[in-house]
């Protein structure tokens, strides 16, 4: 990848005027392919996305057209990372594969390690933590090798997240501070919220509030700054169970309802059943029954759409399930 020079923005903007200014022609297609390829890659929030497939589109049209078998495995990266960051993880775990083989043919050691840290983190969003952790590392010591510590911050943020999964605690808080150290270096600013997302979660499940609040405080008001409403909405959501643990529940369902509209807004379905679910309890914790089998039931209804992600809609079917039945003994006991 070329030198880091700036905010990751800055380097987004720099690589769009080379663009821009690249001569037409046979002779700089390749070029073209490259950069296109190399925005795309570096545009990492959910709010990018259709930029991200309108550019690695092009790009994937372009190699086909001249065979540029390393150019055409970029896109399809970019295009199966695409899916990812919409939680559609079969086309990410199968775009990466497909990406990973071109890469592995041509000998490219760095694209191996992108295609196999996205065909990681789909892994690990579909719950196979070890193959996630597998892939992880192997994708670790390539980008060591190669000394990108952008690349190397982003495994670490992986791999944060699978020992996380794990419940290995302090090696997961390990990861994602060394992520935070490398991304605030890196300037990456969506990269340092989503660290801080990471020691926040952490440090909440070590029972540690008050620093976990910390954490996402700092991190909401990155989000924010940089307008990334997803991140707004995990950080919000996370805040609020903080305050849902102190016994604070109106605060906690001010904070899970904002969550909601925002993750309803961005379209994402997946990350609405957290801000359905979280509400529900609280409404029942309150007794206000009603209130909670809507949430719970408009959770439900959005884990039946989402059966072809086997297996977190079994996951979150039972979760909802249980919750459900829990709620309905209590309103037979009140009757």
């Amino acid at each position: 990848m070329n030198p880091r020079l700036g905010p990751m923005s800055d380097q987004i903007a720099v690589l769009e005027q080379q663009l821009r200014e690249l001569p037409e022609g046979a002779e700089h297609l390749r070029q073209r392919i490259d950069l296109l390829n190399e925005v795309a890659w570096r545009l990492r929030e959910p709010a990018q996305r259709e930029r991200l497939i309108e550019l690695a589109t092009e790009a994937a049209s372009l190699a086909r057209s001249c065979g540029y078998k390393r150019g055409l495995a970029g896109s399809l990266l970019n295009i199966a990372f695409s899916h990812y960051i919409r939680s559609d993880y079969g086309p990410a775990v199968a775009g990466s594969l497909e990406a990973l083989g071109m890469f592995d043919e041509i000998g490219d050691r760095r694209g191996e390690a992108y295609a196999r840290t996205v065909f990681g983190y789909a892994q690990w969003s579909l719950g196979n933590y070890e193959l996630a952790l597998e892939e992880a590392f192997r994708a670790l010591r390539l980008v060591e090798e190669l000394k990108e510590p952008w690349a190397i911050a982003w495994c670490c943020v992986l791999l944060g997240g699978v020992q996380q999964s794990l419940r290995d605690y302090s090696q997961a808080l390990r990861y994602y501070e060394r992520a935070h150290a490398l991304l605030v270096e890196e300037k990456d600013r969506f990269g340092e919220a989503r660290a801080l997302t990471g020691i926040g979660s952490v440090l909440q499940a070590m029972g540690d509030d008050d620093r976990a609040l910390e954490c996402h405080v700092r991190s909401l008001e990155i989000y924010r700054s940089i307008q990334n409403r997803l991140g707004e909405a995990r950080a919000l959501n996370d805040i609020g169970e903080i305050h849902r643990a102190r016994g604070e529940l109106e605060k906690a369902q001010q904070l899970h309802l904002e969550s909601l509209r925002l993750r309803e807004l961005a379209g994402n379905p997946q990350a609405a059943t957290t801000s359905l679910l979280n509400p529900g309890r609280l409404y029942l914790t309150r007794g206000e029954t009603s209130e909670a089998l809507s949430a719970l039931h408009r959770a439900l209804n959005i884990a039946d759409e989402l059966k072809r992600l086997r297996s977190q809609h079994d996951a979150l079917q039972k979760s909802t399930a249980a919750s459900l039945d829990h709620l309905i003994k209590l309103t037979d006991e009140a009757k």
